[in-house]
């Protein structure tokens, strides 16, 4: 009995050192930012499939460093002075150390690949570099100011830089680079971006209140703001229906799982939940249209 006593604590020991690690892995790849880093380079391939061109891994590598080094650096300048102070934000303030070594990852593994791609492409992608900064840069009074506290508009803010750093880059190698095709997938980022950021701040509804900060779902209530996400959807189901034909599919696909994500949206859902599920949608979306036949 002793025996069979032993094996079994040794054996709920070791998986609980297998859970431990299975969840300091995981917050690792997501508070650390890699899956918005690898949301950046699967778009940006999806960009090369969608606009028909060869498949090229430096731009998509350069962008996944790239987003790794902004979200990151915003880490670090931000410190410990969050709005909420949930599991993400007590994970990076306990790994600074960590969150810098990232930053400094992504610095060096963007400038390799930028020394890689045509000077053009450095404009489009400083210019989004740039605004993002602004976004996570802190100005004014205190450490809690900035951009990413003027309510509404940082909604707008988040859409246009991504819209922008993995459609842009990729057109300048079209001729022209500016038309209606590259407009239009702008256009459709655009709006996808902003079905999928309006649920964080749907999250955050009441430290918003509380903290004076008019997002949208201060201003409309939980129930409109729901009701934007499916306009934001039907829309850019009607624009997707116009715009594809071969890659129709793999792009509703998506729209459809966001569709039941928006149906069950919870306030008191994880961060887990809104990282991986919500962010994911790009993933979702990216590996689709790259994989398509």
């Amino acid at each position: 009995m002793q025996g069979n006593r032993s094996k079994f604590e040794l054996g709920f020991k070791k998986s609980d050192f297998i859970k431990k690690l299975i969840i300091q892995v995981a917050d690792f790849l997501v508070f650390g930012n890699f899956i918005m880093a690898f949301c950046g380079l699967v778009w940006s391939l999806a960009t090369f499939k969608i606009f028909a061109l060869p498949f090229q891994w430096k731009l998509p590598l350069l962008i996944f460093f790239g987003v790794l080094l902004v979200y990151n650096a915003g880490r670090i300048s931000s410190g410990k002075s969050y709005k909420e102070h949930g599991h993400r934000e007590n994970w990076v303030a306990n790994h600074q150390r960590r969150i810098k070594w990232l930053t400094m990852i992504g610095a060096l593994g963007a400038m390799y690949y930028l020394w890689q791609v045509p000077f053009q492409i450095w404009v489009t992608l400083i210019i989004g570099a740039l605004v993002a900064l602004l976004y996570f840069v802190p100005f004014g009074k205190g450490r809690d100011h900035g951009l990413r506290r003027i309510g509404w508009i940082k909604i707008f803010f988040v859409a246009f830089v991504w819209s922008f750093v993995t459609v842009f880059p990729v057109a300048l190698q079209l001729k022209p680079a500016l038309s209606l095709e590259t407009a239009g997938l702008f256009l459709e980022r655009f709006l996808f971006i902003f079905a999928i950021t309006l649920p964080f701040d749907f999250r955050d509804i009441r430290i918003d209140l509380a903290n004076g900060i008019k997002t949208f779902p201060v201003l409309l209530g939980e129930n409109r703001t729901k009701a934007l996400i499916l306009a934001t959807l039907i829309a850019l189901s009607g624009i997707y229906l116009v715009h594809y034909q071969a890659l129709l599919i793999p792009h509703l696909l998506p729209l459809l799982y966001i569709f039941m994500l928006t149906l069950y949206l919870n306030r008191e859902r994880n961060e887990y939940h809104y990282l991986v599920f919500w962010d994911g949608a790009i993933v979702l979306q990216g590996l689709l249209v790259v994989s398509w036949a």
